[in-house]
């Protein structure tokens, strides 16, 4: 049995605390996510958490939605933010096919911007395909633009293959912030744990 101290953790007075173990589960958690803008503040646009949320309490809302759109990498084209945060294109193709589940009619157009290389299982995207969802690259010298026009949501982008702009009009739009780093310095020095180089725990 190793014997750890955790005051930097578990202490909520200043004082040391031993606490005998055998393993270790660190979940640092994550910064809050980009503040909402103009168009997020939109009841139309969530982020993919808050589709979660809507996916079980309140499926008629998703099982009414023709047209979906689901933004990635949202505030991650940043010199601070040169990372892949790995998650977020599981996520968004897994709520995707819960939508289709719910919806098999509904049109789900999942652009790509900076990591063009979808980071998913090959039998969750060919099943993605499949069910009829789209993905759009495009580079980051031609962003989407988001707009309301007459209360509707108005997506473009160019499409990086096609070479063509692209227009959607969503019932919903889901985006998805990456996962901002926490200070876990002394934290990683405490659990003798190495740094990734993009300053995550190892």
């Amino acid at each position: 049995m190793v014997t750890w101290k955790f005051y930097y953790l578990l202490s909520t007075n200043g004082t040391e605390k031993e606490y005998e173990h055998g393993v270790v589960i660190v979940a640092v958690g994550e910064k809050k996510v980009p503040e909402r803008n103009t168009f997020t503040q939109n009841p139309r646009v969530l982020t993919q958490r808050e589709l979660e949320e809507k996916i079980v309490h309140h499926p008629q809302e998703i099982e009414a939605s023709k047209r979906v759109v689901m933004i990635q990498c949202v505030g991650s084209e940043l010199p601070d933010r040169p990372y892949c945060s790995r998650i977020c294109c599981s996520l968004a193709v897994k709520n995707a096919l819960k939508i289709k589940a719910k919806n098999p009619g509904a049109e789900i157009t999942i652009p790509l911007s900076r990591h063009t290389n979808l980071r998913i299982n090959g039998a969750v995207y060919t099943e993605a395909r499949k069910q009829g969802i789209s993905f759009i690259p495009y580079d980051l010298d031609s962003k989407p633009d988001l707009r309301v026009e007459d209360h509707l949501l108005i997506w473009k982008v160019k499409d990086k293959i096609l070479g063509e702009e692209v227009t959607l009009r969503p019932d919903l739009l889901f985006w998805q912030a990456p996962l901002l780093l926490m200070r876990i310095r002394n934290l990683a020095k405490m659990l003798q744990s190495p740094i990734e180089f993009e300053r995550f725990l190892s």
